[in-house]
């Protein structure tokens, strides 16, 4: 689904933005040149060459789940002194550095080239398709008592999960009882999962890892108590989709 957007602009002191652009929810927040140095004048100077910029893309709507990074499509990108950073090295985008909001309709993504503009650029002309994974239909359900021994298994609409004890890894010391949860489509459809002991009092649990291997992902909990059984309640999304944003705009550098 393409969705159309509007741009509003958050200024820094230290940069003079410009924003050129149709209807986009989609903010620059920050723009930042590093140049290297010889000098170790500031052990926070960054150490890598390049210019980089944070979009923020809003879905009123929807949920956020994230940034579809394999689909997402870098279309131009040149500054005013014709200097193509698409010839960059590395990745221009990178989702591991995405912050989404709280209400999660907003989602901070960073744009990143190795490449420096050019002595005297002022500005530079972005284009990209962003994807991005939104949830939809918010709902909650519960896995009814299960004995970890004999593990268990869900399934909600096309959603499927799995539910089995799990032995703590080599050194792992840590008192409780360790559970592997396995879930389809990437788990993406999963916000949120609960568990209860037989009483249905709340029990804590921490995610201590995560392994996707073939559409599915494996995601390992520790739960502060040792039980033989619990009940589980999930909150997810009946659909995940990808919406494509169309990202076309002009960034200010403010260099001299």
């Amino acid at each position: 689904m393409r969705v159309p957007f509007a741009i509003a602009l958050l200024c820094l002191p230290m940069f003079s933005l410009a924003v050129l652009a149709a209807d986009a929810p989609v903010v620059v927040s920050k723009v930042h040149v590093n140049a290297k140095t010889t000098e170790d004048l500031d052990p926070v100077l960054p150490t890598t060459e390049g210019v980089s910029f944070a979009l923020v893309l809003s879905q009123p709507i929807s949920t956020i789940i994230g940034i579809d990074e394999k689909a997402s499509r870098l279309i131009a990108a040149t500054d005013d002194k014709k200097t193509d950073f698409t010839k960059s090295t590395g990745p221009w985008l990178t989702t591991g550095s995405s912050k989404i909001s709280a209400n999660r309709h907003k989602i901070a993504v960073p744009i990143t080239f190795s490449t420096l503009p050019a002595a005297g650029a002022t500005s530079i002309q972005f284009k990209a398709d962003l994807v991005i994974i939104c949830g939809i239909n918010e709902q909650a359900d519960n896995v009814k008592l299960f004995d970890f021994a004999k593990g268990a298994s869900g399934k909600f609409g096309k959603h499927t999960i799995e539910l089995k004890a799990s032995t703590a890894a080599v050194f792992d010391d840590s008192k409780g009882q360790h559970l592997s949860v396995t879930l389809n489509e990437g788990g993406t459809w999963l916000k949120k999962i609960e568990f209860f002991n037989r009483a249905g009092k709340p029990i804590k649990a921490a995610e201590t890892s995560s392994t996707n291997f073939d559409s599915k992902v494996t995601k390992e909990y520790l739960l502060d108590t040792d039980l033989k059984a619990a009940s589980v309640r999930l909150t997810y999304y009946q659909k995940v989709e990808p919406v494509t944003q169309t990202v076309d705009l002009k960034v200010g550098l403010g260099l001299e």
